[in-house]
């Protein structure tokens, strides 16, 4: 986690979002570690950060799987805005990986790529609304135009 997570998701929640994590964890189809693992972690990651996040969806597939869940497809969007009744347009896709990015834009979202993580090699890469250098610049963005 980065010193400033809790504090900028704490101002998102603030200022009404809903606040979910999608991620590929092609791990769990490689027999590198099992579905209930990914979840523990995401338990602890929500613990650490005051239980901020509303939910998390990961697709445990292969990327040769060829799957409806797996990042840039937007099943795990699509199930998130049924539970959550989300309105697309004004919702954001934030990542740090060009995937995320496509994913974001196929899901109808606005989209950060944020620069930390992958987010420096993958620049070139990606085609997002906006480019972020760290979370709080983020945070900034989505507040400002919001």
């Amino acid at each position: 986690l980065f010193p400033d997570t809790a504090e900028v998701l704490g101002k998102l929640k603030s200022a009404g979002f809903l606040l979910f994590v999608v991620s590929n964890q092609s791990g769990v189809g490689r027999g590198l570690f099992s579905s209930s693992e990914v979840a523990a972690v995401n338990v602890e990651l929500n613990i650490r950060i005051g239980y901020l996040i509303d939910e998390f969806q990961f697709c445990p597939h292969l990327p040769t799987d060829d799957c409806r869940c797996r990042k840039p497809k937007t099943e795990m969007f699509e199930r998130i805005a049924a539970r959550y009744k989300i309105d697309f347009r004004k919702s954001w896709m934030v990542g740090d990986k060009a995937i995320d990015i496509e994913a974001g834009k196929n899901a109808g979202l606005k989209t950060i790529h944020v620069m930390t993580g992958y987010g420096e090699s993958e620049a070139h890469l990606a085609n997002a609304d906006y480019i972020a250098k760290n979370l709080t610049e983020t945070g900034k963005i989505i507040l400002d135009k919001h």
